[in-house]
């Protein structure tokens, strides 16, 4: 029997955009932080992780730790039943209080869940869990994206809408 899990991880397996997004995501990323001395990074917070698929198909192998979060207790219910990768942990928390240390964190990551936040809280909160050139970075499917509640939404509003929706980074300076 093929679990729901399953079915969207094989369906993402034909698609390469989600792969091509985490290209440039994690190529930035190497471009801004540092590495440990294992030759990842030390640890990406996966935002509205729910079963786990963004954070378990990419990032595990980059980064020493992963930690997913999300509201849901089913959702981290889902992604500790398929989780693949020994390096990822998975927590019913909120993005706007995540369960790290101050300056621990390389990459936040929010896949298609930025809506859904308080975004004044969340970049307040990236603002204390990243450290020097850590980098948050918001994807999502849709086409035209207007930021409308950050200092600079027209700036960010323009970058959206250049690269058509996929991706956004912003770094920690």
């Amino acid at each position: 029997m093929m679990t729901l899990y399953r079915y969207l991880n094989m369906l993402s397996a034909d698609l390469d955009t989600p792969q091509k997004v985490f290209d440039i995501i994690l190529e930035y990323t190497r471009q801004q932080a540092i590495r440990c001395k294992s030759g990842n990074f030390p640890l990406a917070v996966d935002v509205g992780c729910g079963p786990g698929l963004m954070s378990t198909s990419f990032l595990a192998p980059h980064f020493d730790k992963v930690l997913g979060i999300d509201i849901s207790e089913a959702q981290i219910a889902e992604a500790n039943a398929n989780k693949e990768y020994d390096n990822i942990e998975y927590k019913v928390a909120q993005a706007e209080n995540i369960p790290v240390e101050d300056n621990s964190v390389t990459l936040v990551q929010v896949a298609t869940a930025l809506h859904w936040l308080d975004h004044e809280k969340f970049y307040r909160e990236c603002d204390r869990v990243l450290v020097v050139g850590g980098v948050i970075a918001a994807f999502s499917h849709y086409p035209d994206i207007q930021v409308i509640d950050h200092p600079n939404k027209d700036h960010l509003t323009r970058i959206f809408r250049e690269v058509k929706g996929d991706q956004i980074t912003l770094t920690k300076t």
